[in-house]
């Protein structure tokens, strides 16, 4: 099964980056004009507060960061196509949250939401093979599926080492 998910990954993101090799990043500034992903915020700031900080320079997501009393959470819609990251933030302890592990009630609502969407959230096994392609930040030896659905960083956001 998780051969298959990655299998259609792979073949998500070699259609909008055209090659792996050199790829073409053309695709992010037509998703943001786009904003594909703008009723489903809308709809998620109707249970907590709702703070975009994508940064185009890096990634290949739209990024943003949720409120409500003292929960934070970040949540990344992929630009690749339909898939996202939901990470609850616990003193810059990240921890990926899916329909599968344990989650808070608002959590739940949030994850529904996506869901309801076809928004196919990725688990941390998934994200974290490696998959071969040329980004700026990124050393080829490190890049995983994660760097190339979300963001161009030599690091995971979970990963707390």
């Amino acid at each position: 099964m998780i051969n298959e998910v990655y299998s259609d990954l792979i073949k998500a993101a070699l259609v909008k980056y055209k090659s792996f090799d050199k790829p073409d990043f053309q695709f992010v500034s037509k998703a943001v004009d786009e904003n594909p992903y703008a009723n489903i915020v809308q709809e998620i700031s109707n249970i907590v507060d709702v703070n975009e900080n994508t940064d185009i320079n890096d990634d290949v997501c739209f990024s943003y960061l949720l409120k409500y009393k003292n929960n934070m959470w970040a949540l990344q819609f992929s630009m690749i196509g339909l898939f996202g990251v939901f990470m609850r933030v616990n003193n810059n302890c990240n921890t990926l949250l899916t329909q599968l592990t344990e989650n808070g009630i608002i959590e739940n609502q949030i994850i529904d939401n996506l869901l309801n969407n076809h928004i196919q959230l990725l688990d941390q096994e998934l994200l974290e093979m490696p998959v071969n392609i040329s980004l700026f930040n990124t050393e080829s030896d490190n890049t995983k599926i994660y760097q190339m659905l979300f963001s161009d960083m030599d690091f995971l956001p979970w990963d707390n080492n």
